[in-house]
């Protein structure tokens, strides 16, 4: 066996022998009760979106047709404050923004004005790119242009027992698909 190889599967062993399970309900959006069982949809303004699922992408597309307003599924999640968790996604992002987005609740689930982002861009739109925009010069340095994972990991500070685990678009007139989200906790304490 080629000794690469060999080290690959002891390394991608070794990281998913240390990730929990994924603690949100249907997180591949194909239920048999429909794609957001388990979700919530909270836009700023209902009427700019179209959330649907799309068959020939198996994942969630959430289309807005203006960059004044956001739109995310969510979950609650109970959490342990000491802990790392992490929430990834794979998404597709061919125009317009998105954004992974945890946010710190108390014990009435009530947000206490904490939270961790992560932010992608599509830069399809915009005639400057990649001529005098490099791909190096995006926030955060995420431009996503294929199926791609993105990862956002956060260690749950004290008084915080849940979060609300958001993905969706973010200002961004467009089309964001989801496939996949996962949250779940590391073995990594602080």
């Amino acid at each position: 066996m080629n000794m690469r190889w060999l080290l690959f599967l002891v390394m991608a062993t070794m990281s998913f022998a240390f990730a929990g399970p994924n603690l949100l309900e249907n997180p591949g959006f194909d239920a048999p009760q429909g794609f957001q069982h388990g979700w919530t949809w909270s836009p700023m303004w209902d009427q700019i979106f179209k959330v649907y699922y799309d068959k020939e992408k198996r994942a969630v597309a959430i289309a807005s047709s203006s960059n004044e307003y956001s739109g995310y599924l969510n979950q609650v999640i109970p959490v342990t404050p000491g802990k790392e968790y992490v929430l990834r996604a794979e998404l597709l992002l061919p125009l317009g923004r998105a954004l992974l987005w945890i946010v710190a609740l108390n014990d009435q689930k009530k947000d206490i004005g904490k939270s961790w982002t992560r932010r992608s861009y599509s830069l399809a739109d915009n005639p400057l790119f990649p001529h005098f925009v490099k791909p190096e010069y995006a926030p955060n340095g995420r431009i996503v242009n294929d199926w791609e994972t993105q990862e956002l990991r956060v260690t749950i500070p004290a008084g915080v027992p849940y979060v609300r685990v958001n993905v969706g678009s973010y200002f961004g007139q467009g089309i964001v698909y989801f496939r996949r989200v996962e949250f779940f906790t590391t073995t990594k304490d602080k």
